[in-house]
């Protein structure tokens, strides 16, 4: 399992892709220059539409959407500040964003590293099957900490050294938060946020995912005959943010 994960994620993004990515960014940073509050206000019911928490009333319903509003207004604050980014750093703002969204909902799980084994990332099979496929098993509960260490490591360092394009950056983050799964609950709306602060960080507006995109920006994949990898994680980021800067034509 960590060696077909490593693999994965050490695959270099296809040049044409790349190449892209260079004129989106430029493209982007174009048309809005500065993101403000007001920008994501007018996304938060699209960025909102990624979650199944968020967009189905339950019992929680209305707790969940208020802490996920504070939940993105800290990150929001967080990547304007500009503070150096350090390792800790990230990771520290991983086990906040969850605890956040947990609140009165999860307590006793929020923020706390998943230590279990057998998670399956995304939904069953059409047949509602408790045996997912293998391909979609999460990486066992000992690798966690030593994977979301190495994550918030790269997410660093890379922001710092700014010579990485922000939405390579940002699908890596999404791909590679949710693969892992951190926490017991809310990873997906966690490392979109996580994966937000990346965007934000670089004066980039917060991707907006659609089902499929948002479903197959996970690793292991969640179906033994879809092939992703980190290039179709670029091109699925890339047309997340299009989503996104659709919305001010």
């Amino acid at each position: 399992m960590k060696r077909n994960f490593d693999y994965i994620f050490n695959q270099p993004v296809n040049p044409i892709v790349i190449c892209l990515a260079d004129q989106k960014l430029e493209q982007f940073k174009t048309r809005i220059p500065e993101v403000q509050p007001s920008h994501l206000e007018q996304l938060a019911l699209l960025r909102r539409g990624g979650s199944e928490t968020l967009k189905h009333r339950n019992a929680h319903h209305s707790v969940a959407l208020a802490n996920w509003d504070l939940a993105s207004t800290i990150v929001y604050e967080t990547a304007k500040r500009r503070e150096p980014v350090t390792p800790e750093a990230i990771r520290n703002l991983f086990i906040r964003i969850n605890t956040v969204l947990m609140q009165e909902i999860h307590n006793s799980a929020g923020g706390k590293v998943r230590q279990l084994n057998n998670v399956w990332v995304g939904p069953c099979d059409a047949k509602g099957s408790t045996d997912p496929h293998p391909s979609r098993l999460a990486v066992p509960g000992s690798m966690v900490n030593t994977e979301l260490n190495t994550l918030c490591n790269e997410v660093a360092e890379e922001l710092n050294l700014g010579n990485v394009n922000p939405i390579l950056l940002a699908a890596k983050t999404a791909m590679k938060g949710i693969s892992i799964h951190p926490f017991s609950d809310g990873n997906g709306r966690t490392c979109r946020l996580i994966t937000d602060f990346v965007l934000l960080r670089s004066e980039l507006l917060p991707a907006c995912f659609d089902d499929e995109g948002k479903n197959m920006m996970v690793f292991p994949r969640i179906a033994p005959d879809m092939n992703h990898n980190t290039t179709s994680a670029a091109n699925l980021m890339m047309a997340a943010l299009q989503r996104s800067y659709q919305q001010f034509d």
